[in-house]
């Protein structure tokens, strides 16, 4: 979910890192340290942080090999920042923003499960005024660049839709990605067919088991997070991790933190879609320059 206006507002943030990537390149060709950096933070619990899986399987992580190289191209340096701790780290968030992701960011990811209403929505990791209250205090008091936010969740009902429509109005755009996330992952071979996919590669084999993504579903017992693994899943739980035995531990590779498939999913996404917003803006930045001839050639 991206309206019009808060795609604008994000093609701006990567425009202005064009252009400043040019004057700092004027007479200055190949210097190191002078890329400017598009800074993205990602906020949430300990599945956003890609607990019981390797640093590098992490979402985060993803969508930083996946992007850089081409924003580098651009002559952007691309950092991707997991800040990113536990269920119950809102209060360090609130009180701490700019000591935990910095004074310059230009997106924050808000990825956190949810604890209260709707968690019979296996891919909506966002609770309800969570989302909105981050964006005041923190995309429109902490900030006044006024950052993208990206919500790992969606919003349902009128009045929330509202509420981030007054949000986006007021400066900050946004995005939510569930329903792509949900279209891809059943999109696969179901993994308690014959084959479970087996032609497919490991990040895609087996990676849902009769509709229970990673083997897991939703269910009502608070401590399993409202995420517990499915009788019918047993196949696509075995291979949900994949990290050295020495790194197997019970605390962490959960049912409620995701696998590193959806990982890999999630930091794609992410990162094709960064990519093509790149693209847009250095089309609309060429669109500019042809109106304007004068500009071609000058930062």
């Amino acid at each position: 979910q991206l309206s019009p206006l808060s795609q604008t507002k994000l093609l701006r943030k990567i425009m202005i890192k064009i252009v400043l990537s040019r004057i700092k390149n004027q007479g200055n060709e190949g210097a190191e340290g002078s890329a400017p950096v598009f800074h993205w933070v990602t906020v949430g619990d300990s599945s956003a942080a890609g607990h019981g899986n390797a640093y590098s399987q992490s979402y985060t992580s993803i969508l930083q090999t996946t992007v850089s190289s081409i924003f580098q191209s651009a002559g952007i340096e691309f950092v991707a920042s997991n800040r990113a701790g536990d269920t119950f780290s809102g209060m360090e968030v609130a009180f701490c923003t700019k000591e935990m992701f910095g004074a310059d960011v230009d997106v924050l990811s808000w990825d956190f499960m949810p604890l209260d209403t709707n968690h019979f929505d296996p891919l909506s990791n966002s609770q309800g005024m969570d989302p909105l209250l981050f964006g005041e205090r923190v995309g429109m008091t902490y900030y006044p660049q006024l950052p993208f936010l990206y919500f790992l969740g969606k919003a349902t009902g009128v009045k929330m839709q509202q509420q981030l429509g007054a949000l986006e109005n007021r400066g900050v755009g946004f995005a939510m990605m569930t329903d792509a996330l949900r279209e891809v992952v059943l999109s696969v071979p179901n993994g308690n067919d014959n084959d479970g996919g087996g032609n497919l590669p490991p990040v895609a084999s087996k990676f849902h088991c009769n509709g229970a993504i990673e083997g897991v579903e939703a269910c009502d017992d608070l401590t399993q997070m409202y995420q517990c693994y499915s009788n019918e899943g047993g196949e696509c739980k075995k291979v949900k991790y994949d990290v050295a035995k020495e790194c197997v531990d019970p605390r962490y590779q959960t049912p409620w933190n995701d696998g590193f498939k959806m990982h890999r999913l999630k930091g794609r996404l992410l990162g094709f879609h960064m990519i093509e917003m790149l693209r847009l803006a250095a089309l609309e930045l060429d669109l500019l320059e042809l109106k304007q001839p004068h500009l071609r050639g000058s930062p």
